[in-house]
C-alpha cells in the first residue's frame, strides 16, 4: 500500500466519523470551509465534477434517471456532466457570496430540496443525496490529502470540518423536500376533502 493511499483511507475513515448533521455548523467549521474552498478547487478543479460523475456510476437509478446507459461513458455525456458546474455556483454561492451566514445558508439549501419535488416526476427520489454525499466525500478525501500534504493535523480539521459541512447540506435539503412534500399532500388532501363534500351536498 503506498504512502498516498493509506494517507487517504485515514482521510475516509475520518469522514465515515459521526455527522451531526441535524445541528448547526459550528463557527469554527465555517471558518474552515471558508478558509479551504479555494484551496481545494486549486487542488483539484474538477473535484465537483469528479463527485456528480462518480455518483452516476455508482447508482443505476441514477444513471435511467438521466437516461445514461453505460457508466463508463458518463464523463462524456455533455448535457449530464455540465451539472456539475451547477453544483459547483451553488457552493460557491453559499461559501463565497453569502459566507455560510446561518440564514441565508439553511434557506438556500431547504429551498434547494423544495424544487427538487418538481422532479419527482422524472425519475429523482431524494436519496440520490445520500449517494452524492458519499462521492463528494470521496473526492474531498483525496483532495484535502493533495492540498495539505504536509501537515496532518490541519488533514484532520479540515476533513471533520468538510464532513460536517457537506452532511448538513444534504441534511437541510432533503428537510425541504419533505417539507415541500408534506405541505402538498396536505393540500391535496384538503382539496379532495371539499370535493368530496360538495358531490354530497
Amino acid at each position: 500500500m503506498s504512502l498516498l493511499t493509506k494517507l487517504t483511507n485515514n482521510v475516509r475513515n475520518c469522514f465515515n466519523a459521526s455527522r451531526k448533521v441535524s445541528e448547526e455548523l459550528p463557527k469554527g467549521d465555517k471558518e474552515i470551509i471558508l478558509s479551504t474552498y479555494k484551496i481545494l478547487l486549486e487542488a483539484d478543479p474538477e473535484l465537483f465534477s469528479k463527485a456528480w460523475i462518480m455518483s452516476a456510476s455508482r447508482s443505476t437509478s441514477i444513471r435511467k434517471s438521466f437516461n445514461l446507459i453505460e457508466s463508463n461513458n458518463i464523463h462524456i455525456e455533455v448535457e449530464f456532466a455540465k451539472f456539475s458546474a451547477v453544483i459547483e455556483r451553488f457552493f460557491t454561492r453559499i461559501i463565497c457570496d453569502e459566507k455560510l451566514a446561518t440564514e441565508l445558508f439553511e434557506t438556500s439549501c431547504i429551498n434547494l430540496g423544495k424544487r427538487h419535488v418538481d422532479f419527482v416526476s422524472f425519475g429523482f427520489h431524494s436519496n440520490y443525496w445520500d449517494i452524492f454525499l458519499n462521492c463528494m466525500l470521496d473526492v474531498i478525501a483525496d483532495t484535502v490529502v493533495v492540498a495539505f500534504a504536509n501537515d496532518a493535523k490541519q488533514q484532520h480539521q479540515v476533513q471533520k470540518s468538510w464532513n460536517k459541512f457537506v452532511g448538513r447540506i444534504v441534511f437541510l435539503m432533503q428537510s425541504g423536500f419533505k417539507q415541500r412534500q408534506l405541505a402538498e399532500k396536505t393540500v391535496d388532501k384538503k382539496n379532495n376533502s371539499n370535493e368530496f363534500n360538495e358531490n354530497n351536498f
